[in-house]
């Protein structure tokens, strides 16, 4: 079962792209455990560069036995992008049974998926729209409603709702999500 993470990803997307021109966005899951701390921060600065030249960049993390319960990913040595220590994802493959996990373990293309993103968010949300295109258009739905063209985001200028007492841009933005999700009855991302 997928675990649906497209519309937070985009809407958190959409939050940083109003804040920023051209944000990097890393995506990282709460339930790792990453004992290499010097290690992760050298290969995430590495991938921030990636994102940097409009890569993609996964995380993907070499196994060390045969797992059912992750999903695996494919890279092509063959195909160079630039940077040393990157390369190109052929394909993404959901979780394997046992004998296929055999198989991936013992070729040195197949990388356990981390689920650790990185990557501009314009990149991403062009990739949205090319291919979640339901999904692009309520994020940008929501960004009108988020960040209507006459509201200047300022964190030193508290902005009054006229529908509420809050002076605070993060209230005001929480209620007008509020309002937009109790007039949706069901949303189904396919």
């Amino acid at each position: 079962m997928g675990r649906n993470t497209a519309p937070a990803i985009g809407l958190t997307a959409i939050y940083l792209h109003h804040l920023s021109p051209e944000p990097i966005m890393i995506v990282i899951p709460s339930d790792h455990a990453i004992p290499e701390r010097e290690k992760f921060l050298s290969d995430l600065r590495l991938a921030i560069q990636g994102a940097r030249k409009d890569h993609l960049v996964t995380f993907g993390i070499k196994p060390t036995r045969p797992e059912t319960g992750y999903g695996y990913i494919k890279v092509d040595d063959s195909a160079k992008i630039g940077l040393t220590g990157l390369c190109k994802v052929e394909r993404f493959f959901e979780k394997p049974d046992l004998q296929t996990a055999k198989n991936y373990l013992s070729d040195e293309n197949y990388f356990w998926n981390s689920g650790i993103f990185v990557w501009k968010t314009s990149k991403i949300l062009s990739e949205i729209k090319n291919h979640l295109p339901a999904l692009y258009k309520i994020l940008k739905e929501m960004e009108v409603i988020i960040f209507p063209s006459d509201e200047r985001i300022n964190a030193s200028t508290p902005q009054r709702d006229q529908q509420s007492d809050s002076t605070d841009i993060p209230n005001l933005r929480r209620n007008r999500l509020t309002n937009f999700y109790s007039s949706i009855e069901s949303l189904s991302i396919d």
